[in-house]
């Protein structure tokens, strides 16, 4: 008896409870009435919508969605109020959050809000590239830096470029328009190496580094050392450059090839050597007859050197 009791009390709450509830039709449009309404906050702010409607909701939600995802939010219900509030790993990305209020699976309002990146710079990232470049006045590297909040939104601050070459500092202040700003940093004539930071107040980025290498070469003589003449197929030429540079008088890197052409009317030969400091050294084993050869070096596709004409004697017994 008392289970019986106890049902029948329970239905007539159900049944008061349900007369409060006035659903909307499905041909039918609720008036909303704001009560907050961000248009734009910054990230990280506390972010809510609360409005009221003309009629008792039984059924509504909000959709939202930004670049890097979309959710679905149910309100919280206060003295008829609804409030909907934004979760943080929405309200900490900057850009533009779009919503929708859906009332019983119709659309009834659309818009947008914009977040913006806190003002404060915590973290400057820096990139340049490439890391070598050439002795020269046109040739250049480019500094690349989007200034960061704390949440990782780029953030338009101004900031300055620090270049160090040859104990000689370089300081440009650069403004940030968009979401990355970028600054050439320009080659010397010597080689060397450009250290390059940036810096916000006490706020460093990291220290990089640019290597400036030498320029194409230029020509060059050859020279020959032996300690005899003799065509005995046993002994050694020594074939010898001189310190190869560029245009403007850099020694060319080491390990550039340099081939060795040794000819004559029915012979033709070729050598090699790398760079050590510039000059490049090959060994050329006698011949066995009597016999001339003419030598040359190039640097393939750049620089040349002066002809040899070298002549092996008959051995003297």
């Amino acid at each position: 008896m008392r289970f019986i009791l106890y049902i029948f009390i329970l239905l007539l709450i159900s049944c008061k409870n349900n007369k409060k509830i006035k659903l909307v039709p499905n041909n039918q449009t609720s008036k909303i009435s704001w009560i907050n309404k961000p248009r734009s906050v910054y990230a990280s702010e506390n972010i809510h919508f609360t409005f009221k409607t003309d009629t008792i909701i039984s059924d509504i939600l909000l959709f939202i969605n930004n670049d890097y995802g979309s959710s679905i939010l149910q309100p919280q219900v206060k003295n008829n109020q609804l409030t909907f509030i934004i979760p943080k790993h929405f309200s900490t990305i900057s850009g533009i959050l779009n919503y929708a209020i859906v009332i019983n699976k119709k659309k009834i309002l659309t818009d947008k809000l914009i977040i913006k990146p806190q003002k404060k710079t915590t973290l400057l990232e820096t990139y340049c590239g490439p890391p070598y470049i050439v002795a020269s006045k046109t040739d250049y590297s480019m500094l690349v830096v989007i200034p960061n909040d704390i949440y990782d939104n780029p953030n338009r601050s101004n900031y300055t470029a620090y270049e160090l070459y040859r104990n000689t500092p370089l300081n440009t202040n650069i403004n940030t328009t968009e979401l990355l700003s970028y600054k050439n940093i320009y080659s010397k004539t010597k080689t060397g190496k450009i250290f390059v930071r940036t810096y916000i107040d006490s706020l460093k980025s990291k220290l990089l580094e640019l290597s400036i290498l030498s320029n194409n070469p230029t020509n060059f003589s050859i020279s020959f050392d032996r300690n005899n003449s003799f065509a005995d197929g046993k002994e050694l030429t020594t074939f010898k450059t001189s310190v190869i540079k560029d245009q403007f008088n850099n020694i060319i890197e080491n390990g550039t090839i340099v081939s060795f052409y040794i000819s004559n009317d029915d012979t033709h030969l070729k050598a090699y050597g790398k760079t050590n400091n510039g000059i490049a050294v090959t060994k050329f084993v006698h011949p066995e007859k009597i016999k001339s050869f003419n030598i040359k070096a190039y640097v393939e596709g750049f620089a040349s050197s002066n002809s040899l004409n070298i002549k092996y004697t008959k051995k003297i017994d």
